[in-house]
């Protein structure tokens, strides 16, 4: 018997007949179709030893009915009805055939000769016709196929015709399935990849294949014309089902072209958006230059939120719906310098600072001045960045960590749906400056549109505050907390990320020390004022400031007759300290006669707390003869901005060229701020020939206030003088003058402006 057939015999002794095995690729095994077997044994009822159907995963029976390969066995064939048996027709159309099924018994094994337990394989569960109903069925367009036997006449069509058009039925409603899925994947925006719909395609041409075969192997034989024209038939929709699949397929590629285009598209514009969020996060900022936090954006009102589209619109619109909202400046900055973490739940990402916001004044000059740089921040927000130790996580993850819970519902409100507000706010703004946030491919300028300010000037940071309608003073805007980097650059924070920084129990200890001398702190602005007394409480005030990381602005007077070595253990404390802003007043109490061997450079510790320190913004006032008592001036002085209460016209003469060398030693100074006795123009002259041989780096303001007098105890004159870089030039004079008696430096040619200070009012109004 060969390897390739089955071998078959009715009953115990009769003929032997081998039935030549197929290949099913569904269960990747040989089988025997049952149709074949009925053709050589019409009667055919059961099969001893092989009644066993094949059954698919799901123990439904393979369509069309099969027997595994039983090689080297002959099987014996039971013909016969059983009776009471009521006759079932095989439909084949709802059956596709899957993909994997049981596996069969192994090739080796022996079948038990006793019979399954599985009900035999009858005539009942095949479809029973009269040869002239066979051609009706196939012309159909169902794909089922029914095998039809008589008793002792056979009329089916050959069988391995009939299995090979049986399998091409269920491959093409396979497949035709598929392109359905494909077609609904599509229309629902869903991307179907290329290499799909060409395993599709090589799919259909396998079925095409044996389409053709099929037809040469009909065309050859005695079937009739509707057998070759459902055959023909089964070959038009393969051939429809190839087009179809083609034109998918090209829509496929377009669509992926389209998208990947598009998603270039958007990383540009994202890299757009990501230098510009650079440039802003990585602008920094010294304590004197960041007077108010330096984040902030604009997000509509809630009631405005749901019941208006907000693109173009008046400009009376932004002052109605919109507030500001300042964002904590966290970073690595705001991390436990020692490693000690007290709150490991709190993320040092930037975010929406716990404040109700502000109504925003004057809208279109606000617009104007800030709104390129809001839309930059606006779209950080929306993509998230990560630039230079700070973290702008991704908008679902935008939260506020601050409890304060005073002011949680509001802010609640605004998170609520930040998404949808962030978005509504970047459409009006951007309808408003022209710019767009659609991708290149639909904004060739893209680079030209989203222009403006990268970065705030410390100015622009300054006016801010003049926008916004503030409800009282004495809190700082956004309930932020200045403080200050390794590198002393401020950021402004929330309390949770200002606490996490700066220890409690220092803060603590650091009010407390304040209190007991009677002077103030302002934890928001790490201001502190004090007047010392005694040496020895000098002392424990500053054993507390040193371990206090908190203290930017020292306001301090010393109010004993201090000596040269007290000036030299404030020196030494302030070097330790992150103070960038300190007033120093002398009250005039240099050490009295006793002490005269050390004056001359009595006030030279004065100068060494501006040399290699923190310090850029350094006052003196109340320091009688000071420029009389240094002796040695440090190289380089940090100081940016110096004011120093002498009386010029008095000791210029004398000290001129120690004041001149001071300013020499000061290349980042671009402020002076000066107190004079007499009319301005008497110390201009003489100070401004010295600047002009000086020849300072940096373009420096002189600030001249006249000194108050016993009739008049406020100061309300002042000139400001604007000298050019390099050459010591003036450039500019402003006045603002207390009467208009005074004429000072009125026939000046650098004069500017000229004001008149109503000190009524507390306004300046133009005079000239």
């Amino acid at each position: 018997m060969p390897d390739d057939s089955q071998s078959f015999r009715k009953g115990s002794d009769g003929e032997v007949f081998d039935i030549k095995v197929s290949f099913d690729p569904d269960t990747n095994q040989n089988v025997v179709y049952w149709s074949d077997i009925q053709y050589i044994f019409p009667n055919a009822c059961f099969i001893k030893r092989g009644n066993n159907f094949i059954r698919d995963i799901q123990r439904e029976f393979c369509e069309p009915r099969r027997i595994p390969h039983y090689p080297g066995v002959i099987l014996e064939v039971v013909e016969g009805e059983v009776p009471g048996a009521a006759s079932v027709p095989l439909n084949t159309s709802s059956s596709i055939v899957p993909d994997s099924f049981s596996p069969p018994l192994a090739p080796a094994q022996t079948p038990d000769p006793i019979e399954s337990t599985d009900p035999p394989l009858t005539v009942s569960s095949l479809t029973i016709h009269d040869a002239a109903t066979t051609s009706s069925a196939l012309a159909t367009a169902s794909p089922s196929f029914s095998v039809s036997v008589n008793k002792n006449v056979v009329v089916s069509p050959p069988p391995a015709s009939h299995h090979f058009l049986q399998r091409i039925q269920s491959m093409l409603q396979q497949s035709s399935a598929q392109l359905i899925s494909y077609e609904r994947q599509m229309q629902t925006g869903q991307v179907v990849h290329a290499d799909v719909f060409e395993q599709g395609m090589q799919k259909i041409q396998e079925i095409l294949g044996n389409i053709l075969t099929l037809r040469s192997e009909v065309t050859n034989s005695d079937e009739g014309e509707e057998l070759k024209q459902t055959i023909l038939d089964l070959q038009s929709a393969a051939e429809a089902q190839s087009q179809r699949m083609v034109e998918m397929l090209k829509q496929s590629v377009d669509s992926q072209e389209r998208l990947h285009l598009a998603q270039q598209e958007t990383l540009k514009h994202i890299a757009l958006i990501q230098n510009k969020a650079t440039a802003i996060m990585t602008q920094s900022y010294d304590l004197h230059e960041c007077p108010i936090p330096r984040l902030f954006i604009v997000l509509p009102k809630e009631d405005t939120t749901k019941t208006k589209t907000l693109h173009r619109g008046t400009k009376n619109l932004f002052a109605r719906t919109f507030r500001l909202y300042f964002l904590c400046d966290c970073g690595d900055h705001t991390k436990p310098v020692d490693g000690k973490v007290t709150n490991p739940n709190l993320k040092h990402e930037i975010h929406i600072a716990r404040h109700e916001g502000y109504d925003i004044e004057r809208p279109t000059e606000f617009f104007e001045k800030y709104g390129s740089y809001i839309l930059t921040l606006l779209q950080m927000l929306k993509y998230g960045v990560a630039i230079a130790g700070a973290v702008v996580p991704p908008l679902g993850q935008l939260q506020i960590v601050d409890s304060l819970e005073n002011v949680a519902e509001d802010t609640d409100r605004v998170l609520k749906d930040i998404g949808t507000s962030i978005d509504s706010s970047i459409a009006y703004i951007e309808g408003l400056t022209g710019a767009q946030s659609q991708p290149p491919s639909s904004e060739p300028n893209l680079s030209s549109t989203l222009v403006g300010q990268e970065a705030l000037e410390s100015a622009d940071l300054r006016q801010l505050n003049s926008f916004l309608e503030t409800k009282g003073g004495g809190r700082v805007l956004g309930n932020l907390y200045r403080t200050v980097s390794a590198e002393g650059h401020a950021k402004w924070v929330c309390l949770d990320h200002y606490r996490e920084n700066y220890k409690a129990e220092a803060a603590r200890d650091l009010r407390n020390a304040v209190e007991e001398v009677d002077g103030e702190y302002c934890e928001a602005t790490g201001s502190v004022t004090v007047s010392l007394q005694y040496p020895i409480v000098e002392r424990k005030f500053y054993k507390v400031l040193m371990s206090s990381r908190a203290v930017q602005e020292l306001d301090i007077a010393l109010c004993w007759y201090f000596s040269k070595q007290d000036l030299e253990e404030l020196r030494d404390v302030i070097k330790l300290t992150a103070v960038f802003h300190v007033r120093l007043d002398g009250r005039d109490g240099g050490a009295p006669s006793s002490t005269y061997l050390n004056k001359s450079r009595q006030f030279d510790p004065v100068l060494q707390m501006l040399s290699g320190g923190n310090i850029q913004k350094f006052e003196l006032t109340g320091w009688e003869g000071f420029l009389g008592s240094i002796n040695n001036i440090p190289p380089t002085l940090s100081v940016r901005e110096l004011g120093i209460d002498v009386r010029l016209h008095e000791e210029w003469s004398e000290h001129a060229p120690r004041f001149i060398e001071i300013l020499q030693a000061s290349p980042l100074l671009t402020k002076l701020t000066v107190r004079v006795a007499t009319e301005f123009k008497a110390i201009l002259d003489p100070l401004a020939a010295s600047l002009e041989r000086c020849k300072l780096p940096q373009s420096l303001t002189l600030v001249m206030r006249i000194l108050p007098n016993k009739m008049n105890h406020h100061e309300f004159s002042k000139a400001s003088v604007e000298f050019e870089a390099g050459t010591g030039k003036i450039l500019s004079i402003d006045l603002t003058l207390e009467s208009a008696e005074e004429t000072t430096l009125f026939d000046h040619p650098s004069v500017r402006e000229i004001s008149r200070r109503l000190h009524r009012f507390g306004e300046d109004r133009g005079w000239l």
